[in-house]
């Protein structure tokens, strides 16, 4: 079982937003302030801790699976938003979720796994001695929330394994 942690958010902007007025302008509007009061970079995109003035965290999560929904999640600025986990906010999902395949997938195979799921495909890497890691961020196509999407897809035939990104960091109130 993961607790969410009540007072604090890991968000992640589309690519291409740039413009931290902009941003700034949403967070007031929804009541909530960087913490530290900066912006992270992560793959060529902005990401920030966000620390929640009045609401519960879910009310800001990414809306997953519903259409016309309108919060923070579902913001054209925003790509992903999810809660921060465990009493102290050690665990942060981070919207990554890593696969391997079993060899002989074809590209077009995963291609159309990953867009079927909602998945950005980030890029591969080496898995040594053999075989590539697939890194991908879910977006607000997906019909899950990270941890459900991780949990179900490393249940497809083709998939030899997956996991989701945490970073685990001390986060004081």
């Amino acid at each position: 079982t993961m607790w969410i942690y009540p007072k604090r958010l890991y968000a992640r902007f589309y690519p291409g937003v740039s413009d931290t007025n902009k941003i700034n302008l949403l967070l007031e509007k929804y009541e909530l302030q960087k913490n530290p009061n900066l912006f992270l970079g992560n793959e060529q995109q902005l990401s920030a801790y966000l620390d929640i003035k009045s609401k519960r965290a879910e009310y800001y999560f990414t809306p997953y699976g519903k259409e016309n929904f309108c919060n923070f999640g579902a913001d054209s600025l925003v790509e992903y938003v999810f809660g921060i986990f465990d009493m102290q906010g050690v665990r942060i999902p981070t919207g990554e979720i890593v696969f391997k395949f079993i060899d002989g997938t074809s590209e077009a195979r995963i291609d159309s796994f990953f867009n079927v799921n909602g998945l950005r495909f980030l890029g591969t890497r080496p898995d040594y001695p053999t075989g590539l890691f697939h890194w991908t961020f879910i977006t607000p196509k997906a019909k899950k929330n990270v941890l459900d999407m991780g949990y179900e897809l490393q249940f497809v035939p083709f998939v030899s394994s997956c996991s989701v990104g945490m970073l685990m960091r001390i986060m004081l109130p």
